[in-house]
């Protein structure tokens, strides 16, 4: 039988979760290659990053080639000509779909006045009239 000072207890480490391990790309287990390669990839991401965004570039232009700014320049010129062309076509749609509301709405008028009393006797007023 065990009593009370039999036992191992093992409270955790201070700050970790529990079912969360440690990243073994984190801490000091990295080789100088290692660390130099992760430091890279992160330079080229925040680089990237810069680049995709036309204000954080105005405010950073000096990280970057000429050629850079240029291509970068480029690309942000292509795609706001693509949205243009492309709010022109969903106007174009919007117009089209107006006028064929429009339409609709016209003749559900039409037909309404027609089954009207008054649209009755119109109706009735116009017959006699082609009939005789």
């Amino acid at each position: 039988m065990m009593d009370d000072t039999e036992f191992l207890a093992h409270y955790g480490v201070l700050g970790m979760h529990w079912g969360h391990r440690k990243l073994e790309t984190s801490g000091s287990r990295l080789s100088p290659e290692e660390k130099a390669a992760q430091q890279a990839e992160t330079e080229r991401k925040k680089r990237q990053k810069i680049l995709a965004s036309p204000k954080s570039l105005r405010k950073n232009r000096k990280m970057f080639t000429q050629e850079e700014v240029d291509q970068a320049v480029k690309e942000f010129r292509l795609d706001r000509d693509l949205r243009q062309l492309e709010l022109s076509e969903i106007k174009k749609g919007s117009e089209y779909a107006n006028a064929f509301l429009a339409i609709g709405s016209s003749a559900v008028a039409a037909y309404g006045i027609y089954k009207s009393p008054l649209g009755q006797v119109v109706s009735g007023a116009v017959k006699k009239a082609i009939l005789t």
